[in-house]
């Protein structure tokens, strides 16, 4: 992932419809397991995208859980150094997109993002291609 890619407009929409994909998983109550950029493929020049690796899925209606998994989605912001704003952003957008709107599952996001996020930020980037 380029970063002239990763600090365009579009990049950002992805990012956005990622996190409203996996909210509409969630209010299924169903969990990924394996949430990260690498397993959302982009189709037709970038403009939709498919969640793979779905081997692992599971039901669940655990906020906890469901929180988790999200976690994992947006910490991958830390790792790939996103300008300032970027995790909360997408906290806002997955939190708007689901049925839940319970301040419950926003405490459980953000506290799973914040005790993890150091880990995310000393993660070696991949290289550009």
């Amino acid at each position: 992932m380029d970063t002239r890619f990763r600090s365009s407009r579009d990049f950002s929409l992805l990012l956005s419809k990622g996190a409203e994909m996996i909210a509409r998983l969630h209010d299924a109550n169903f969990l990924h397991g394996d949430l990260k950029w690498s397993n959302f493929l982009l189709v037709k020049d970038r403009s939709e995208m498919l969640l793979s690796d779905l081997d692992g899925i599971k039901r669940s209606s655990s906020r906890r859980l469901k929180a988790k998994d999200f976690a994992r989605f947006v910490l991958s912001t830390f790792q790939y150094d996103l300008k300032e704003g970027v995790a909360e952003d997408l906290i806002n957008t997955y939190l708007g997109a689901s049925k839940d709107g319970s301040g419950i599952l926003k405490r459980y996001v953000e506290n799973w993002v914040s005790r993890r996020k150091a880990h995310y930020l000393n993660k070696p980037l991949l290289t550009d291609r």
